[in-house]
């Protein structure tokens, strides 16, 4: 049986996109546009792993997952906290309110999956998580990002992206990945002041 992922979020996109990364990899996605609806859903189904937001229409995602560690039927279940990258109080009152992972937006998809995955295992998947390695690739050119990506993931990493030099830097302080593929001439990714900078 297909592991069964519930993701709450208020935007149509992320729901949509992480439904299709869910799916593409075996999960059985389930959508909430709100708190409520995911009390709903959860009182009537059982999951594997949420997807949770931390900006709800008609709640704080941090505090409702607060609720979900009290109640008997989701204390255990594993949540992903998304949030947006600059917002580093709510990733620490996430972890604080029992999150298991934290996902920053944008986030990348194969992390995310990679990471539900190895939490959806138990205690020692989620100890595997940990180790489980990262690899960035930074280059506009989506032709070869997803070549490098195939190549990447066959090697047992686990891959962000990023389109420019900049966006790359970012989500190489935040990720601290195990190494990093940059395109030398291309002026979105400018991969020689990227190298610089990263030394």
């Amino acid at each position: 049986m297909n592991p069964r992922v519930l993701i709450v979020d208020d935007s149509l996109t992320v729901r949509m996109d992480l439904a299709e990364a869910f799916e593409v990899a075996g999960f059985e996605a389930t959508l909430c546009a709100s708190a409520a609806q995911a009390r709903q859903t959860l009182s009537a189904s059982t999951f594997g792993l949420v997807v949770l937001d931390v900006r709800l229409p008609d709640a704080d995602g941090v505090e409702f997952l607060a609720e979900l560690r009290a109640a008997p039927g989701t204390s255990g279940m594993p949540v992903i906290l998304l949030s947006s990258e600059a917002a580093v109080r709510d990733r620490l009152r996430g972890r604080l309110a029992g999150a298991d992972e934290y996902a920053g937006k944008p986030y990348d998809r194969s992390w995310i999956v990679a990471r539900a995955r190895a939490l959806v295992r138990g205690p020692e998947g989620a100890a595997a998580a940990g180790s489980i390695r990262r690899g960035l690739v930074i280059d506009d050119s989506a032709t070869f990002v997803d070549a490098i990506r195939t190549a990447l993931e066959t090697a047992g990493y686990a891959v962000l992206t990023a389109a420019t030099g900049e966006e790359g830097l970012r989500i190489a302080a935040r990720e601290r990945p195990a190494g990093i593929v940059v395109a030398g001439e291309r002026p979105a990714a400018d991969g020689a002041a990227v190298r610089r900078r990263l030394r």
